[in-house]
C-alpha cells in the first residue's frame, strides 16, 4: 500500500486538526463527524482504522482531544468538533456562543425570507423598528440616521444552501428525496426532515442557527454595531426562544395555506384593512 493510504496516527490526528482549523476559519462554525469522515476518506482512499490500532473515527477525535488538538461538543449526540486550545485558536467566543440566543425579533428580521417589511436597529438602545417595504419616507429616514443600522435579511438562496448541505452531509439523508426544489421549500423541508426522524429536525434547527448566529455577529462587526445588542436577555428563557422559532414556522405554514385558497374564501377572513391597502394601487 502506498504511504498516503496508511498514515500513523500522528499523521491522521494533525490531519483532522487541520481540517477542523480550516472549517473554522471557512466558516466560523463545528465540523459534522460526518464532513470529517468524507475528508478523511478523500484524503486516504484505502485508509482503515484498524491499521493504526483504532476502532473508528470517534476514537481518533478521542486521541485528537487528549492531544488538544480539537473539542468535541459533547451537547450533541453526534459526532462534532471544533479546533482544540493547541491549534492557537480563539474558540473562546464559539463555545460561549452555543449558550446565546439572538433576540426573537433579530431572529425573524435574518431568516424570514418572505418579509414585506425592512428592520432596523438602534445602536444605543438596541430597539428594533420593522417598517412596510413600501414606506419609503420612513425608510429613507432610518437610512439617514447614523444611529440606525438595518438588519440583513439572509437571502433565501444562502439559506436553502445551508440546509442542501445539512442533508448532503448526513449519511442516512437522500438529498434527491428532499423537497429543496418546492416554492415553500423552508416549509417543506423542516417538515420532510421530521418524518426522517426528529433528529434530523432538531440538528438542523441548531446547525441553522449557529450559522444564524455567526452571520449576526459578522454583521453586527462591520457596521459596528455591539454584539451585546443582538442577543437575548439572560432572563429570556430557552423555551421563550425556540417557541419564537416555532411561531416562526406556523406563520409560513398559515401563509402557503392562504394561497391555497380560492378568492370566495378569502374574502371571508378577518384581515385588518392595514395589512391590505399597501399592496391596491389608486387607478
Amino acid at each position: 500500500m502506498t504511504e498516503a493510504a496508511y498514515p500513523s496516527v500522528d499523521e491522521l490526528l494533525e490531519f483532522i486538526k487541520g481540517f477542523a482549523v480550516q472549517q473554522y476559519r471557512e466558516r466560523s462554525r463545528s465540523t459534522h463527524g460526518s464532513v470529517l469522515a468524507e475528508a478523511i476518506r478523500r484524503r486516504y482512499p484505502d485508509f482503515e482504522y484498524e491499521a493504526v490500532g483504532l476502532g473508528r473515527l470517534a476514537d481518533a477525535v478521542a486521541k485528537a482531544e487528549e492531544r488538544g488538538l480539537v473539542a468535541r461538543n459533547r451537547d450533541v449526540a453526534h459526532l462534532e468538533i471544533v479546533p482544540g486550545p493547541a491549534t492557537g485558536l480563539d474558540d473562546v467566543s464559539a463555545s460561549s456562543a452555543k449558550h446565546r440566543h439572538l433576540r426573537p425579533e433579530i431572529w425573524r428580521s435574518l431568516i424570514f425570507v418572505t418579509s414585506h417589511e425592512r428592520h432596523f436597529i438602534d445602536r444605543e438602545s438596541g430597539s428594533v423598528r420593522s417598517i412596510p417595504s413600501d414606506d419609503e419616507r420612513s425608510i429613507d429616514t432610518h437610512l439617514a440616521d447614523p444611529n440606525s443600522a438595518e438588519l440583513p435579511r439572509i437571502p433565501a438562496d444562502t439559506q436553502l444552501a445551508w440546509v442542501r448541505e445539512y442533508i448532503e452531509g448526513e449519511e442516512r439523508l437522500d438529498s434527491n428525496d428532499a423537497p429543496l426544489g418546492d416554492t415553500q421549500w423552508w416549509v417543506r423541508v423542516p417538515e420532510w426532515l421530521r418524518g426522517q426522524g426528529a433528529e434530523f429536525e432538531r440538528t438542523w434547527r441548531r446547525e441553522r442557527s449557529k450559522r444564524v448566529l455567526s452571520a449576526a455577529i459578522k454583521w453586527a462587526k462591520e457596521n459596528s454595531v455591539s454584539e451585546s445588542l443582538l442577543f437575548a436577555s439572560p432572563r429570556v428563557k430557552q423555551a421563550e426562544v425556540q417557541r419564537g422559532e416555532t411561531s416562526e414556522v406556523t406563520r409560513r405554514a398559515l401563509l402557503a395555506a392562504l394561497g391555497d385558497m380560492p378568492l370566495h374564501e378569502l374574502e371571508e377572513l378577518a384581515i385588518p384593512v392595514r395589512y391590505v391597502v399597501r399592496y391596491f394601487r389608486a387607478r
